[in-house]
């Protein structure tokens, strides 16, 4: 084959490839011009400004693909005869970005890692503190002597417990009796808080409220409320409450019946916080007023120190209220406030025999 043949050949290949590059780019350009006008006509429909077609060109390019593995080295060739230069043809077009590539594969599992040390030896913790003595229980009765909130709290769930303060608690909150039957002994200490316990939510209104069974409270110790806080002690849920001795200085009312029975049989009585300046002292013992007149709130005194607070004609329950036992009366001492005292009827007989 002469020289000229092999020229001719070599030309019309060429022409050939050209006109197929050329149109596979431009299918490939119609192609991106109708999505790039339905992806015009979606954004405009959704209210946001479509991007340029060059900018929609450039979110559509596809991530670089990996390089391809070196191709084996071709036998050479016989060299072809020397062609005559030919003229230097037009620059090419840009081509089409190309499209996404597909999501990589997932990597494979990790392998294990290495087994851990063992950890050191903790140190030794200190020892505890020695318990308080129990005491003797009573007629049955459990004994408990409790030191702070928490230990006072879980004896206050136990039936027949007889629990002995051995000093002075203040509370992180109230305290639920909800045992059958309980013996309080304040043993001279305090119960009183520093932080509020008041709750509305939680039900939570006083220092201790007896929910359950009949809690005695004796001892000769104080119940202090803080000041604006809550009172001392709260009577519910049918239970009963006996206070034979101690100090209560609460605030509107030192101790509160909403359904139950509290008997007073000694003991000291205040509030910080008063009901009203017209009758600052009227309510140191209160019932709930509907749970009163339907006869499931009571209260009967039988002895006990009163400030401002006349329990046989206060306000309590309506004018006129008495709480005070048959067989029983109120001696009073002038001062600010009055101080009211409940003897037997048959003292006061006496003292005035003996005159």
């Amino acid at each position: 084959m002469n020289k000229w043949c092999k020229i001719g050949i070599v030309a019309a290949l060429s022409v050939a490839l050209m006109g197929l590059a050329v149109g596979c780019t431009r299918q490939q350009n119609q192609a991106n011009s109708s999505v790039y006008d339905e992806y015009v006509a979606y954004a405009q429909s959704q209210g946001q400004e479509p991007l340029s077609y060059e900018n929609w060109i450039a979110t559509l390019r596809g991530e670089k693909g990996d390089k391809g593995d070196k191709g084996e080295r071709g036998e050479q060739g016989v060299p072809g005869e020397r062609g005559p230069q030919g003229e230097r043809g037009a620059d090419g077009r840009n081509g089409t970005d190309g499209v996404d590539g597909l999501p990589g594969k997932d990597g494979r599992d990790g392998v294990d890692g290495l087994p851990g040390r063992d950890g050191r030896d903790g140190v030794d913790g200190t020892p505890g503190r020695d318990g308080v003595d129990g005491v003797d229980g009573t007629d049955g009765r459990v004994g408990f002597v409790v030191y702070d909130y928490a230990s006072l709290a879980a004896a206050s769930h136990v039936d027949n417990a007889y629990i002995v303060l051995s000093g002075d608690i203040d509370l992180d909150g109230g305290v639920t009796f909800s045992g059958k039957d309980a013996v309080l002994d304040l043993n001279g200490h305090r119960l009183y808080n520093t932080q509020d316990i008041w709750d509305d939510n939680s039900g939570a209104w006083a220092l201790v409220t007896v929910s359950g069974g009949t809690l005695s409270i004796v001892g000769d110790g104080e119940m202090i409320a803080k000041d604006n806080d809550c009172f001392d002690v709260t009577v519910r849920d049918g239970a009963k409450c006996e206070i034979y001795s101690g100090k209560f200085v609460g605030n509107i009312h030192a101790v509160y019946v909403h359904d139950g029975d509290l008997q007073v049989f000694g003991g000291e009585y205040s509030v910080v916080q008063k009901f009203s300046a017209a009758r600052p002292d009227d309510y140191v013992l209160n019932c709930l007023d509907a749970s009163y007149r339907e006869g499931k709130a009571t209260i009967t005194v039988y002895g006990g120190t009163f400030h401002g607070f006349n329990p046989a004609d206060c306000y309590a329950e309506g004018a006129n209220t008495d709480f005070v036992a048959e067989g029983y009366t109120v001696t009073s001492e002038q001062g600010d406030p009055t101080v009211y005292k409940v003897i037997s009827a048959s003292d006061v007989d006496e003292d005035t025999d003996g005159q």
